[in-house]
């Protein structure tokens, strides 16, 4: 690590260069060195199995990509290489690409990440067992009334052995999933993507909402239609 990012970093935490520049790397506190880190899978009875033995990529886009790191409290940011780390659920930094030494962006509610210029925030929020889980979502649209955010998951399929001396073994493999939020009245929802559903997502406008739906033919198959509605919504409360 260059010793001279803690040295801004010190300066950050004491709000000495808030104001200097947009160009401020967080603090120390932020970065974790996970050089020496692997991601390691596990099958649904928490057996481990090497990451090169499972079929598909824990990231959502392999290469380091340009991004930026930024404090909310501070406004300060700073121009760094990403990359989303999907079953994890956390950005691996670099401050060049030629760097070997790969950080994690620490978990911390008071910062996001922009990354493939979307904003990715850290939420509590529910999946779909219920279950109460934190991490980064992708904000699509957001305004004083409503917000729309994506999330990024991984399911894990466990391996297979082969049931007879002619088939095949079966590796383990990973598939990306999505799903949507809505935030409305400080309260984030999981939106139930399924047309003849998706109504209960809101509070209110409901008759206006199908009628718009139908007159779109929206099928919510993609970000475009999530935020077409959500903006409908929003200038009905306008």
């Amino acid at each position: 690590m260059n010793f001279k990012f803690l040295f801004f970093f010190s300066l950050l935490s004491l709000g000495i260069i808030s104001n200097m520049n947009s160009q401020v790397i967080p603090t120390k506190s932020k970065l974790l060195n996970t050089s020496n880190s692997t991601t390691i899978i596990y099958t649904a009875n928490h057996t481990p199995i090497p990451i090169e033995e499972v079929k598909g990529s824990v990231y959502l886009d392999d290469s380091f990509s340009k991004g930026k790191i930024i404090s909310d409290l501070t406004k300060a940011s700073q121009n760094v290489y990403l990359r989303y780390n999907l079953y994890r659920d956390i950005f691996e930094v670099k401050y060049n690409l030629a760097d070997e030494e790969i950080l994690d962006f620490t978990k911390a509610p008071d910062s996001h990440a922009e990354y493939h210029s979307n904003k990715f925030y850290l939420k509590s929020y529910k999946d779909h067992e219920g279950v109460l889980l934190e991490g980064y979502l992708q904000q699509l649209h957001t305004s004083e009334t409503i917000a729309l955010y994506k999330r990024y998951y991984q399911k894990f399929h466990d391996p297979k052995p082969a049931k007879t001396s002619y088939e095949q073994d079966i590796p383990g493999k990973l598939t990306n999933q999505i799903s949507y939020y809505v935030l409305l009245d400080n309260n984030l929802v999981l939106m139930n993507s399924k047309r003849s559903k998706i109504l209960n997502s809101f509070p209110k406008h409901t008759k206006k909402l199908k009628a718009f739906i139908k007159e779109k033919k929206l099928k919510f198959k993609n970000d475009k239609d999530f935020v077409q509605l959500i903006q409908y919504y929003d200038s009905l409360n306008g």
